[in-house]
Formats: structure tokens, C-alpha cells, sequence
């Protein structure tokens, strides 16, 4: 079978609206969908979370960046709890737990404060370590640590 080129008009094909209005040049005229494409079981998982009465239970969403976790959590809860009729949301970060990796620690923060108490931790992190090296490289440091060492010694 050879290749043929095709002829300009077989490389158009308009799309059928299927009951969209003529009138409509944008998507951005469109209505958003209330739901995130291809996360179906996702969904499901948020919704039977979303109905479960008891205290205690959390929903955890993890998984790689852009894939809609956030919004699709967060219309959930909007949906479940549009008007603030009582439910009080948080922010549940996550942080380190030095003495068992395996168990990290849970900080239950005021909702939409998550976010800023991130940024707020990695400039903490940036001016540690730009800092942090320079509080051992002075005089008074290296006098004290001598002063320990011949204490030592002696001992």
C-alpha cells in the first residue's frame, strides 16, 4: 500500500455540537462539568468517604501534581457543605516524624492556612540553610569547642 497525500478539503472535519447552541464561539461560554475526566473511581472513593457519618474518618488524597485531587476533594466538600451550615473544614498537613519515619505527624490547621504554613516552612528552610553554617564558622564557636576539648583532656 503506497502513501498518498491528502487534498485539503479531507483534512478538515467539522465537529457535530450535538445540541450545543450555533452561538457559541468559546468554551469558555460553556458551563464547567461537575466532574473530573477520567478520575471515575476517584470519584467514587470521595463520594463513599463523603458519606460516612461517623467522627474520626479523613479523606487522604495522594498522587502525582495536575491530576485534579484538590479540586475534585474540594467540590465535594463545597457540594456537601455549601453554605458553612456547621461543618467546620480543616487543613491536615502532613509532616515529618523524626522518631518514626514510618508514622509522619498530623498538624489540623484552619482551613486554607495548609498552603501558606507550606511556603512559610521552605523560606524557614531556605534561611536555615544560608544561616545555619554560619553560626558554626565564628570565633566564639571555635573558642568554646577548644574550651571542651581540653576539659576532656583532663578528665
Amino acid at each position: 500500500m503506497s502513501v498518498q497525500p491528502l487534498s485539503s478539503d479531507k483534512l478538515y472535519r467539522e465537529s457535530e455540537l450535538n445540541g450545543l447552541a450555533k452561538e457559541i464561539k468559546s468554551t469558555k461560554q460553556l458551563a464547567p462539568i461537575d466532574e473530573i475526566v477520567g478520575q471515575e473511581r476517584a470519584q467514587r472513593a470521595v463520594e463513599f468517604a463523603m458519606s460516612i457519618k461517623e467522627k474520626g474518618y479523613n479523606i487522604y488524597a495522594i498522587g502525582r501534581n495536575g491530576l485534579g485531587k484538590r479540586t475534585m476533594v474540594l467540590r465535594y466538600l463545597n457540594r456537601h457543605d455549601p453554605n458553612g451550615n456547621g461543618h467546620t473544614l480543616y487543613d491536615w498537613c502532613y509532616v515529618s516524624n523524626f522518631d518514626n519515619s514510618r508514622s509522619p505527624k498530623v498538624l489540623k490547621l484552619p482551613a486554607g492556612s495548609g498552603l501558606p504554613f507550606k511556603k512559610d516552612i521552605e523560606q524557614l528552610m531556605k534561611r536555615l540553610v544560608k544561616s545555619l553554617p554560619l553560626a558554626f564558622d565564628n570565633e566564639m564557636y571555635y573558642s568554646r569547642a577548644d574550651k571542651l576539648k581540653q576539659q576532656l583532656a583532663e578528665k
